[in-house]
């Protein structure tokens, strides 16, 4: 009886390691995330860093901070994804001004450019 509990506990444990290895395999480097994830080349042109956030409906996120002259990756996550649309908005630290984009279609596994002019007075969205 001891060796059948033995083994039993073993068989478990095992179980066990391989159900957390294969849950959190994923989550290296964001790559289960990040393929439910839509994301946004975002280039900023100007002159101050600029937080960016996407709007769906009425929930808003931050999605990063991009560095003046820099081009990031973004990830949208899956959560705003869900009515198909999207709105982009551009804080540059500092500034009053908050240039927008209008509804931009996007879903899981999509990617676009966006691109925030010298100016600051709009963001452009385009294919990547």
């Amino acid at each position: 009886m001891r060796s059948f509990s033995n083994t039993r506990l073993r068989l478990m444990a095992v179980a066990v390691g391989l159900g957390v290895s294969v849950g959190c395999g994923g989550f290296r480097g964001g790559e289960a995330a990040g393929d439910l994830a839509a994301r946004l080349y975002f280039s900023n042109e100007s002159l101050d860093e600029t937080a960016v956030y996407a709007i769906s409906g009425v929930q808003q996120i931050r999605i990063g901070t991009v560095m003046a002259g820099r081009t990031d990756t973004l990830v949208v996550p899956p959560a705003l994804l869900g009515n198909g649309t999207i709105r982009l908005v551009a804080r540059p630290l500092g500034r009053s001004r908050a240039p927008q984009s209008g509804p931009v279609p996007l879903h899981a596994g999509d990617e676009l450019s966006v691109r925030l002019p010298l100016s600051q007075n709009t963001l452009i969205v385009l294919p990547p």
